[in-house]
This record gives C-alpha cells, sequence and structure tokens, in this order.
C-alpha cells in the first residue's frame, strides 16, 4: 500500500509503468488530493492521474463516492485485486451517502443511486455529491435525472454505458479530473464499441487550462439545454448564488 499524492504521484510515470504496470505487481495507491484543491493552488491540483494511469496495462482504477466506500473499496483492492490497482480521492472532508444504500463492489461495476428517465448523471468519485444535489434541484422542477455511480474507469462498465444510451435522452459525464482521456473519454470508448450515439454524451471535467472544478450548476446547465427546460437554467443560477 503506498498513498502519495496525485500531483507527486505523475512525477514517477517511468516507475509505475517499469516498476509496477509492468510487473503486474500487487502495489495498492491511495491517491490523495485527486481533483482541484483549492488553497492549495495549481502544483498541487491532481488533474491528470486517471489520464496518466488509464494507459497502464494491468491497473485497476476507482474512486469512492463517500467515506463507507473509501474502507470497501481499500478492502477489496487488498482482497481481490491480482494486479495494481489506484483508488483516487478529494482533499477534505468525505460525505454520507448512506441513505442511498451501498451495492457491494464488484470489478468494473457501477452503482445506480437515483432512478430517473430524463437524463442519467454518470459520476466518478468526488462528484457524485454534485450529481446528486444536481438530480434532487432537477426533482423540484419535476425532471428526473437518474443518477449512476461509475466506481471504476478501468475496466469502465461497459453495459452500463450501453444501457444508459439506449434508455435516456442524454449522458453527463461528471469527473474532476482533464477532459482530455479522462472518464469521459473512456465512457466515449466505450459507446463506440457498443454502437452510440455519442451525441447523446456530454462530458464535464477540467478542460485543457488551469481552472477550477465542476459543480451542480454545471451540470443543470447540461439537462437545461439538452431538455429545453429554461427553468433548470435559473435554477443553476440560483445555486450558483446561494454559495457565493
Amino acid at each position: 500500500m503506498a498513498a502519495i499524492f496525485s500531483s507527486f504521484l505523475q512525477r514517477a510515470y517511468d516507475q509505475l509503468f517499469h516498476e509496477i504496470s509492468l510487473q503486474n505487481a500487487r502495489v495498492v495507491f491511495g491517491i490523495d488530493r485527486a481533483g482541484v484543491v483549492g488553497s492549495d493552488g495549481p502544483t498541487h491540483h491532481g488533474t491528470n492521474d486517471i489520464v496518466y494511469l488509464r494507459v497502464m496495462p494491468n491497473f485497476v482504477l476507482m474512486a469512492p463516492k463517500d467515506e463507507a466506500e473509501v474502507e470497501r473499496m481499500l478492502a477489496f483492492a487488498l482482497d481481490k485485486v491480482q494486479g495494481p490497482a489506484a483508488i483516487r480521492y478529494p482533499r477534505g472532508a468525505a460525505p454520507d451517502f448512506s441513505d442511498l444504500g451501498h451495492a457491494p463492489i464488484e470489478l468494473g461495476k457501477s452503482e445506480r443511486l437515483l432512478e430517473g428517465e430524463d437524463g442519467v448523471i454518470l459520476a466518478y468519485g468526488s462528484q457524485v455529491e454534485e450529481a446528486v444535489k444536481a438530480a434532487r434541484i432537477a426533482r423540484e422542477h419535476h425532471v428526473n435525472l437518474e443518477v449512476v455511480n461509475a466506481r471504476f474507469v478501468k475496466p469502465l462498465d461497459v453495459e452500463m454505458v450501453r444501457q444508459a444510451l439506449r434508455r435516456h435522452p442524454f449522458v453527463v459525464t461528471v469527473e474532476d479530473g482533464a477532459l482530455n482521456g479522462g472518464f469521459g473519454s473512456a465512457v466515449l470508448e466505450a459507446a463506440s464499441e457498443v454502437g452510440g450515439p455519442l451525441t447523446k454524451i456530454v462530458r464535464l471535467g477540467l478542460p485543457d487550462r488551469f481552472v477550477a472544478g465542476i459543480d451542480a450548476a454545471a451540470i443543470l446547465r447540461v439537462a437545461a439545454e439538452r431538455l429545453n427546460r429554461p427553468e433548470l437554467k435559473a435554477a443553476a443560477l440560483d445555486h450558483s448564488l446561494s454559495k457565493v
């Protein structure tokens, strides 16, 4: 077991490949400070770990939605994964989603948290919290968005992606990391394998520059545009102003 900041781990890219991935070594990485880290500044933003680890053969990559899932994923990685694994988690206190239940951890399997038929939010790790906030605000406006906790980006739950595209008018992927090569890119790749349509997918994450993160308001704006529901756009603005 090795615990290290995301931004520090990227300095060991060569070692990750040659000593861990190539050897299929049973090492579990706890990736701290994953995502945007606020006052720590851009030198400590952990924006790239999903991208640079996705290309490593043998790695299993996962991210918990809350504190309880951190413990369960760690136990799963130590007991069940036969090669290298990485668990990414953000700076700060973890939310508690015990009211939504905790399905058993299975390799490459996601978890549906909220039912809905008007669209689906596929959230990875810490962004589950923002996805649930967005869905609950949308429900106040009679828009029912499904929320899926992806849990794994590698291996990705391809059947979940297939069902999301089949059952919903749009799919939003949400991640606290770089869009280029990240979780949303993995979903697009899976969608191309199962026959799309790719135009249903909207990716939210960090663009190719140093910026702030994604929140519930950003998700609501996507839903407002895709469903032509201006009241959701107004709700997004209200949510943003309430945080000021």
